[in-house]
């Protein structure tokens, strides 16, 4: 996790405490887990959230996207054919 995600993970589970005070202040009952069980679950999610943001971002999801990837293709089969047939040796097709 990067430096931000882990302090808005901090503050949540930091805010659990408060939450706690004010429901007792008001009557109810406190939230029913421990502040490491908190921090297991901020932790969870901000970790699937991540997992499914790259997967999103490091795909072709849309068809707006996958059109884009194939001009790109395109485009870089006609650059390289301008340039004597030299290939770049990461070109992914």
């Amino acid at each position: 996790m990067n430096q931000r995600t882990e302090a808005i993970a901090r503050l949540i589970v930091a805010l659990v405490p408060v939450a706690n005070i004010v429901l007792i202040e008001f009557g109810k009952n406190p939230l029913p887990f421990t502040q490491d069980e908190v921090s297991v679950g901020v932790s969870a999610v901000i970790s699937v959230l991540g997992i499914c943001w790259a997967w999103w971002k490091n795909n072709n999801m849309t068809r707006a996207a996958q059109s884009l990837q194939e001009t790109l293709v395109e485009l870089k089969k006609v650059d390289r054919d301008e340039a004597g047939g030299e290939s770049d040796p990461l070109e992914v097709e």
